[in-house]
């Protein structure tokens, strides 16, 4: 950490004035993505066995409602399997950068490896924008996955937001289960967005990309709770985690002439104590054109 850095940033937190709401659901321009309701909101297409709402632990932060299904063909065949899709129409605005955020996972029940955990897709208005392949899976395990596609319109309008769920075989009571939760769709979302990239396992490693102004400047926290939206003059955005100590600055540094940063984490045994529980993860930016408080990701590490 550069404590030249951090001394004004923590000057900064210091002189916040205004409170605010924290962003809620509100401004998800998708519809029951939390299942909540069931299925309402949602049409569905193609072949899969027992399609339905469950309860189940997607991000591995504890059980809630989630869409689940078996995907793949009618029958036990060779590729290329079947499809099933779950819709929905949503207005998006041409020429405004747009941010989807998901968990999914892929569960498979049995004490028996399987050759395909299937594939889940992400697709808007006909163009595909996220593809997550599971490929071979173990035996009685659960993959996990957060999906946070970046996307900018080519027309304004309601348009079709697709996901599509596959597997090369056929689908059965006990083939791969894959889940989704937490759908959340935004329009012109704060800088810098968080996403972190594959599993999230204790004893794995933890890969986070950020995305920002070019060459901007930047501080990453992370706290075990939200806090509310609070405004810092001239910064835009709101910083939305408690105040530090609650909040720590766990990585600072540089985005890169594309405005992007990957970092990554290795998740020792030391972090235990936080498995299954949210970690609130927000990104401050500054530099002398574009300075501000990005959007919160919420992910936590499981065992």
């Amino acid at each position: 950490m550069t404590p030249t850095f951090m001394t004004p940033t923590r000057i900064l937190l210091l002189s916040i004035v205004f409170a605010a709401p924290l962003f809620g659901q509100s401004g998800n321009l998708v519809q029951n993505g939390d299942f909540s309701k069931g299925t309402s909101g949602w049409t569905f297409s193609g072949f899969a066995v027992n399609p339905k709402v469950v309860t189940f632990d997607t991000a591995g932060m504890g059980a809630s409602p989630s869409f689940s299904c078996h995907p793949g063909s009618k029958k036990n065949t060779l590729p290329p399997g079947g499809r099933y899709e779950m819709k929905q129409m949503v207005q998006l605005i041409q020429g405004v950068p747009h941010f989807l955020v998901a968990n999914i996972a892929v569960y498979n029940a049995i004490p028996l490896n399987n050759a395909d955990a299937g594939t889940i897709e992400v697709w808007v208005d006909g163009v595909r924008i996220s593809r997550v392949k599971f490929g071979p899976m173990r035996a009685s395990q659960t993959y996990r996955r957060q999906i946070c596609p970046r996307f900018i319109p080519k027309s304004t309008g309601k348009k079709e937001l697709k996901f599509v769920f596959a597997r090369a075989w056929g689908a059965r009571a006990l083939t791969p289960r894959h889940h989704i939760d937490d759908i959340v769709l935004l329009r012109a979302p704060a800088r810098p967005l968080i996403c972190p990239r594959g599993e999230r396992k204790l004893g794995g490693i933890l890969t986070l990309d950020l995305y920002g102004a070019k060459q901007a400047a930047f501080v990453l926290f992370v706290a075990g709770s939200p806090g509310k939206a609070l405004q810092v003059p001239g910064f835009g955005g709101f910083f939305s985690l408690p105040l530090p100590p609650l909040s720590i600055p766990v990585l600072t540094g540089s985005l890169n002439a594309k405005g992007t940063k990957r970092w990554t984490l290795p998740l020792s045994a030391s972090l235990a104590p936080l498995l299954g529980r949210p970690l609130y993860w927000q990104a401050l930016q500054l530099t002398t054109g574009s300075k501000g408080f990005g959007t919160v990701a919420t992910f936590g590490i499981y065992r």
